[in-house]
């Protein structure tokens, strides 16, 4: 991926404490001089991982802002594949595993995507604080991605995220000093994941397009913007 604004908040973004609006707070967090005594990501890893009660107990909604507050959730920019680095992501924390494992992960996941109003980030005063809104935006756009979640959604649900995509696609680009390349290849490769299954034709003309499709790497903005417009094709 290239360099974005997203990523350039990354390591500014890992010193900060997460606040969380559930009933769960992760109890070391980066920042913290317990954070700094570990010496491996693995420790991070197992420090973060939820308590099986909570695991157990916590509604869907609940569990999905939990999963939103990990404080590993953003090390997928770490990845030359962003969608291959949240699915490692994924198999390390057993908070997101349980997530992606619930029925009704789909319909809870859709409906708080489709809630995010992009404009929020005219509110946000901090740049680190509009780096986080951004990499919130991107982390659903990936957990949509997610096969399970894809094979779950209804033909009306999936209508209803492409024009959601479309919507935000175009917030996207009036906030492009934030989202960036990035913004348009989350948003071009979720798409894409849907759209097959409407029926809708997909191209895979040589091997950086086929890639990106099946991979989220890099693709060049020109071949970018032709997926974009033939995605919103009216």
């Amino acid at each position: 991926m290239k360099i974005t604004y997203l990523m350039v908040l990354f390591m500014l973004l890992q010193i900060t404490v997460v606040s969380s609006q559930t009933k769960y707070t992760y109890p070391v967090q980066p920042g913290t001089s317990e954070w700094k005594k570990f010496k491996s990501t693995a420790e991070m890893i197992n420090a973060c991982q939820l308590p099986d009660d909570i695991v157990r107990n916590s509604t869907t909604e609940e569990l999905l802002e939990i999963c939103l507050n990990y404080p590993l959730i953003d090390n997928y920019v770490a990845n030359n594949s962003y969608y291959e680095g949240f699915n490692n992501i994924v198999l390390g924390f057993n908070g997101l595993k349980e997530f992606f494992s619930r029925d009704n992960a789909h319909s809870v996941l859709l409906k708080y995507y489709l809630a995010e109003d992009l404009t929020n980030i005219e509110k946000l005063n901090a740049d680190i604080l509009k780096g986080k809104f951004v990499y919130r935006i991107t982390t659903l756009e990936l957990m949509l991605a997610n096969t399970s979640i894809i094979n779950k959604l209804s033909q009306t649900e999936k209508t209803a995220a492409l024009k959601g995509l479309e919507t935000k696609y175009a917030l996207k680009g009036k906030y492009a000093d934030y989202f960036g390349y990035t913004g348009k290849a989350s948003i071009a490769f979720l798409g894409n994941k849907i759209l097959p299954d409407l029926g809708k034709q997909k191209e895979t003309v040589n091997s950086a397009l086929e890639s990106f499709l099946t991979r989220m790497t890099y693709l060049d903005e020109k071949s970018m913007d032709s997926l974009i417009n033939k995605l919103f094709a009216k």
